[in-house]
């Protein structure tokens, strides 16, 4: 995607529909995005990548108790999510 002014410029395979079902979906774990700025052509790049085992026609979500999936239990729940394995240092 691309935004050039106030327009938005999409490249890319992904519908709006895909893109919700992506960033919502219970087996999405990972979303890393980027974010550049083409000076010369006053265009703002956004790239973002999921890792998600989503395929047609499943379920966005599995019904059944908060955190049933989480690795190490339920009692490792925050705020009904299951915590990350891996934490990241953010990079300024």
């Amino acid at each position: 995607m691309m935004l050039r002014g106030s327009r938005l410029i999409k490249r890319g395979t992904p519908t709006k529909k895909e893109l919700k079902i992506m960033i919502g979906s219970d087996l999405t774990t990972e979303i890393g995005c980027a974010v550049i700025t083409c000076e010369e052509d006053e265009v703002l790049n956004v790239v973002c990548h999921y890792k998600t085992t989503l395929a047609n026609a499943k379920k966005l979500y599995s019904t059944g108790p908060t955190c049933k999936k989480c690795p190490d239990g339920i009692e490792t729940c925050v705020n009904g999510l299951c915590p990350p394995e891996e934490t990241y240092d953010q990079i300024s």
